[in-house]
């Protein structure tokens, strides 16, 4: 079944399954889990403060019954920034440096001269070649959320911001990459 599936899909759109082919691999996917884990961690850790309810000279001057407030506003405008700055710097630079890699080695005609079209070509190449930036960036997807809920910012205006990113994001992933073809 599973093997069905994957020929299915690598039939469909050749390109795109040789890019996750040679991307996902499990030392690629480990890191970038631990990666994205701790930049949430640094992230929630420099936005979260400790309030000292009492402090009580018999321990030592420690706080007792303390309780960590996070400052959910403050974490959800940094990961408003970080996310699309990733996101489009990352995978614009990705892409431009995967196209220059195959002009220089020559595959770039073989890609241009394969029996698939150019729209499938190039859809394999924006969907596989950032594919470990958009799994990393998906992985903090949950924490922006939550920090939009706890802070009290309207969900439609973060599903409108994610929908601006995307239509950015294909916008100059494709800018970047008909760049590349005509300057090469």
């Amino acid at each position: 079944m599973f093997t069905q599936l994957l020929d299915y899909f690598a039939e469909g759109n050749p390109q795109l399954f040789r890019e996750l082919k040679g991307r996902l691999n499990r030392h690629s996917l480990s890191m970038i889990g631990v990666l994205s884990a701790l930049i949430q961690c640094v992230i929630v850790g420099i936005y979260s403060k400790q309030n000292c309810i009492t402090w009580s000279e018999d321990v030592g001057g420690y706080c007792q019954d303390s309780q960590t407030v996070i400052q959910w506003e403050s974490a959800f405008v940094s990961l408003t920034f970080m996310l699309p700055l990733l996101l489009l710097a990352g995978g614009v630079y990705l892409l431009s440096s995967d196209w220059m890699k195959e002009q220089r080695r020559g595959t770039l005609n073989f890609l241009r001269l394969s029996p698939r079209t150019s729209q499938n070509i190039l859809l394999g190449k924006l969907l596989g070649v950032p594919v470990l930036l958009y799994i990393g960036i998906g992985f903090a997807i949950p924490l922006h959320l939550l920090c939009a809920i706890a802070g009290g910012i309207p969900l439609g205006w973060v599903f409108g911001f994610y929908a601006v990113l995307v239509a950015l994001g294909t916008f100059l992933y494709t800018a970047s990459l008909l760049n590349v073809l005509f300057v090469a």
